[in-house]
């Protein structure tokens, strides 16, 4: 089997890896959040855009300043990238 076979079928076990851990990882910080704030500002679980991402960490950063779900968040994103960016090298490289 070639490395650009490799490449491809290791993609889709890594995207379903980041995607599952990732949703772990913010679930909890939205449950986390919600338990700091009354229930009338609790931030619902779905309907996800960058903006409520981005202010649900913010959050999650100040009521938690010495938590790390915001890291590991970061790293799941990276390594998301970086895997998307491997298949794409293994897709469009000549092999």
């Amino acid at each position: 089997m070639s490395w650009r076979v490799v490449g491809l079928v290791a993609y889709p076990v890594v995207a379903a890896v980041v995607g599952i851990s990732s949703t772990v990882v913010l679930q909890t910080m939205v449950d986390e959040v919600n338990h700091k704030r009354p229930p009338e500002d609790h931030i619902s679980s779905v309907g996800w855009d960058p903006d409520k991402l981005a202010r649900v960490v913010n959050i999650n950063r100040d009521v938690y300043p010495s938590g790390r779900r915001h890291i590991w968040l970061a790293i799941l994103f990276a390594i998301g990238a970086l895997g998307f960016l491997i298949a794409a090298l293994c897709f469009f490289l000549p092999g």
